[in-house]
This record gives structure tokens, C-alpha cells and sequence, in this order.
């Protein structure tokens, strides 16, 4: 369990770290969202044969807001 511990406290520096915060606001950062989000939504889309089409994008749209920075 200790190497667990070891683990959770370097996550835990990271999280702190400004350089992590800073990058996490870039614009990449935010392109590779969008690139995920778009696939997630394209997947759904597929997996339900478009009938969820409307609901999958509303969802996609409160992601972005809530992931995103732009």
C-alpha cells in the first residue's frame, strides 16, 4: 500500500504545481478536448443510430463548458 500512498502524494504535487494549471488552459489543451468530445459524441451517435442525436450534442456542449476554457 505504500508504493499507493507514493502515488497519491505525487499526483497530489503535481495537481499543485502551476506549470500543470498552465498547460491545462493552454489552447492545446483545449483542442485536445474538443478532438475527445467530438469522437465521444460521434461514437454515441453511432452506438444509438441517431436517434439520441439532439440529447448527445446537449450533453457535449455541457462537457465542453464545464472542460473547457474557450
Amino acid at each position: 500500500m505504500a508504493g499507493f500512498d507514493d502515488l497519491v502524494g505525487k499526483a497530489r504535487d503535481a495537481a499543485s504545481d502551476p506549470r500543470l494549471k498552465e498547460h491545462l488552459n493552454s489552447a492545446q489543451a483545449e483542442d485536445i478536448s474538443d478532438g475527445a468530445l467530438d469522437q465521444g459524441e460521434k461514437l454515441a451517435g453511432r452506438l444509438t443510430g441517431g436517434e439520441h442525436d439532439e440529447q448527445i450534442d446537449t450533453l457535449r456542449e455541457q462537457a465542453d463548458r464545464r472542460i473547457g476554457n474557450e
